[in-house]
């Protein structure tokens, strides 16, 4: 195998942001040196896929791409301009999936193993003819999808048998079948379903093989890509089908009646019964169809979560990036840790981090969502501390003082596990600014304080300190490209934060100071200017603009929930499971 040749990876995207969370999560954790990742917003209308992609760039995750579809294309469009933008083979994966480890390697290994390979489709527990347990049914997502995969990698080499059809929420295509075959017919099979069935025919015809990738697994909670398009397989679909390949009914259902992949379905399903995995979930628990990938919290305005967007994500993000800077080798205490964002920053420069929460729910999201070796996550109240005295270098605290009554012994049960020559660095905010001048009204904070409030509550208990203020603006900045003296740019994305003497973007515009002689040049402070007017005008029309959009998009969420529960009332009204060949040819 060539490890080096190109292989990407090829997400159309159409609404259903929870499961592209899931998607992109999983890319995340499981993609392979050498792979990329190409997304594709075919025109959503749900404005939080739109947020996401915008966090996701932020990440700059090397070999990613995030495209968007001026006008709906529909999945065949979608994809089709996805193999264009691509060199080698690619992997056609569905938003409503998640990758397993290793499955990746195991489709490149399997494409790379025959030149005739034209397709190759994994197992999954929703895959019609590669469905595990249960063939040609929609099994539940099991516990442990990884153990699930890991069972596959150790049982036998893998035979890469042939099927009749790649099924489309995971299909890996070889470059030498696109440029081949060409691409997805789009005149025929105009926004979607059957369009991969007639690929797969058309390579068997020219004597390429469609296999099953036998030791890789692929979690398919279905429904719900492409799904709000209203685009259902049907009578028509397999009509323009059969037009094209008269056999292809007759042949499916054969296969299907013979059951060739019976052996080893059964030979992996008692291995994995030997290790000990389940494959369904105990009765009584719940199994909608999630992964077991951590679900982002819900935002309630208690707790900050990192799926929130516009200025409370910099507010938040920036305080943790500062105190990281300040914590390099030493044990620290994140108090009111939250869902454990701020927690994995610190961990990334801190010798040990725990992190305090009073909710036990956040706590095990937390435990979930960020391992790490040097981070201890638990349940308590953070006005009564359960550790000894001395215990943490450093402790920090962001917007907790205004939620509690009981200020006073916050602050000495600070005092007390904080060693001698630690510090605590506290955030809160000023109840002048924050709630009089500008009107924000936050039902959790029971005991917001004015600046000499803080400051008398603080040196109750410290003797030293140094106040700091934070406001998120909008500036413009002029800066000397060789350097400014005194002041540290930050940036953070999911890996890592980057400092440096120079803001991490890159200027627009080029202003230059001129003289005879270096000596006639005049002097210009740190380097760095920041303007902005007295009414922060941009602000203010950036916050007009934001009101307006999430108006509209409230509008359009309620329009989708309507017609996604109309398309569900019909579908109960038909009473009957759609026959074999109506799911195979369908996305969901």
């Amino acid at each position: 195998m060539n490890s080096a040749s190109p292989f990407t990876v090829v997400v159309p995207v159409y609404n259903a942001p929870k499961e592209l969370r899931h998607c992109l999560q999983s890319l995340q954790e499981t993609l392979p040196a050498g792979v990329e990742v190409l997304l594709i917003d075919d025109a959503s209308t749900d404005p939080a896929v739109n947020e996401l992609f915008e966090t996701w760039r932020q990440y700059k995750l090397p070999g990613w791409r995030f495209l968007a579809n001026e006008k709906n294309l529909g999945f065949v469009g979608a994809v089709n301009r996805g193999m264009r933008e691509t060199a080698g083979d690619v992997v056609l994966l569905n938003s409503d999936t998640v990758a397993t480890p290793g499955c990746f390697d195991s489709l490149r290994r399997c494409l790379a193993s025959d030149a005739g390979i034209a397709t190759a489709t994994p197992w999954s527990n929703n895959g019609e003819i590669v469905s595990l347990p249960e063939f040609c049914r929609p099994n539940p997502v099991p516990p442990d999808p990884a153990a699930v995969a890991r069972v596959l990698l150790t049982t036998g080499a893998p035979g890469y048998p042939e099927i009749p059809t790649a099924v489309g929420f995971c299909m890996a295509i070889s470059r030498a079948a696109i440029e081949r075959l060409g691409y997805f017919d789009e005149e025929t099979f105009g926004r979607g379903y059957g369009e991969e069935n007639d690929f797969c025919w058309r390579a068997a015809q020219a004597g390429m093989r469609n296999v099953l990738c036998d030791d890789a697994y692929v979690v398919h909670t279905g429904g719900a890509s492409f799904g709000p398009l209203g685009l259902k397989p049907g009578e028509d679909s397999m009509a323009r089908l059969l037009a094209r390949h008269p056999d292809y009914l007759e042949t499916v259902s054969a296969w299907i009646q013979q059951d060739p992949l019976r052996a080893r379905r059964e030979a992996i399903l008692a291995a994995i019964e030997r290790a000990g995995i389940r494959m369904d979930h105990e009765r009584g628990t719940p199994n909608e169809g999630s992964p077991t990938v951590s679900e982002p919290l819900e935002f309630t305005g208690e707790r900050f979560t990192p799926e929130c967007q516009r200025e409370i994500r910099y507010e938040h993000l920036h305080r943790y990036v500062f105190a990281a800077s300040l914590v390099k080798g030493l044990r620290v205490l994140d108090a009111a840790c939250g869902e454990g964002y701020g927690s994995s920053i610190l961990a990334r420069h801190a010798a040990a981090v725990t992190g305090v929460d009073i909710s036990p729910e956040t706590i095990a999201h937390a435990k979930q969502r960020y391992p790490a070796s040097n981070i201890d996550f638990q349940a308590a109240d953070c006005a009564e501390l359960p550790f000894e005295d001395d215990s943490f270098d450093c402790i920090v605290s962001f917007e907790t003082l205004e939620h509690l009554e009981p200020q006073d012994a916050l602050l000495a049960g600070f005092r007390r596990v904080l060693r001698p020559g630690g510090f605590l660095l506290i955030s809160t905010p000023d109840k002048a600014v924050y709630t009089d001048k500008m009107g924000n009204r936050n039902a959790f904070h029971v005991s917001e304080l004015y600046r000499d409030e803080f400051e008398a509550l603080l040196r109750r208990h410290f003797s030293a300190i140094r106040l700091a203020g934070q406001k998120l603006g909008f500036h413009s900045a002029i800066w000397t490209l060789d350097g400014i003296s005194g002041v540290q740019f930050q940036q953070e994305n999911e890996e890592r934060t980057t400092a440096c003497d120079q803001p991490p973007h890159e200027a627009v515009y080029l202003l230059a100071l001129c003289a005879a002689d270096e000596s006639e040049l005049p002097a210009i402070g740190s380097g760095l200017s920041l303007f902005d007017d007295a009414e922060e005008s941009v602000y203010a029309h950036y916050h007009h603009e934001i009101q307006k959009n999430m108006a509209a998009g409230g509008v359009i969420a309620q329009k989708d929930a309507l017609i996604e529960r109309l398309q569900n009332e019909l579908r109960q009204a038909s009473g009957q499971r759609a026959p074999w060949w109506r799911r195979l040819l369908g996305r969901g």
